[in-house]
């Protein structure tokens, strides 16, 4: 599953630093993939409200994105992440 990293949102200021040590600081970093995803019912239901009305959805699986140097490889970030679908008339790359 391919998905989009804001260089400034909750994932890059919070989740990523927190839980894995790392942050996204060149834009090159911000396209990334979700490997082995698997949608999770469960936790997708036990979200906020707002989440929810946002449409996010959880899965688990293996965050996959580009380090810095590019040549040194990938960071790889394994557990669950809320994905939100992209919102209509954002001008976002597409992947």
């Amino acid at each position: 599953m391919q998905v989009y990293i804001s260089e400034y949102g909750h994932i890059n200021k919070s989740v990523l630093p927190l839980r894995f040590g790392v942050s996204i600081t060149q834009t090159h970093q911000t396209e990334g993939i979700i490997k082995k995803a698997q949608f999770d019912k469960k936790d997708t239901g036990g979200q906020r409200d707002w989440e929810r009305k946002r449409g996010r959805k959880v899965h688990r699986g293996t965050l996959v994105f580009k380090k810095v140097n590019e040549k040194e490889g990938s960071h790889c970030c394994k557990g669950k992440f809320a994905i939100e679908p992209q919102k209509k008339g954002m001008a976002v790359r597409k992947l």
